[in-house]
């Protein structure tokens, strides 16, 4: 079977355990719209950015060793001089 937005499903048998080429005729499905009616307003994806940004310090993100990266940079400041 094989469907898409505004085509027509099809469905076509296949032999199992054999090599099978299958094509499909995609026949368009035509809608006519009496009319189409845009209203102001906001789009929905602000609000979901919005609570992302808002809630952006409750996320919990994993501690970095606060060991290793002192003495890292340290090693570091070692080697340049």
């Amino acid at each position: 079977m094989a469907s898409f937005v505004s085509y027509e499903r099809q469905t076509v048998a296949i032999k199992k355990g054999a090599f099978n080429t299958i094509d499909f005729k995609l026949v368009p499905i035509v809608t006519h719209l009496d009319e189409v009616k845009v209203k102001p307003g906001e789009n929905p994806a602000h609000a979901i950015l919005r609570n992302i940004s808002k809630n952006k310090k409750k996320i919990t993100r994993p501690r970095r060793n606060r060991t290793v990266i002192p003495l890292i940079r340290r090693w570091n400041w070692i080697l340049r001089t």
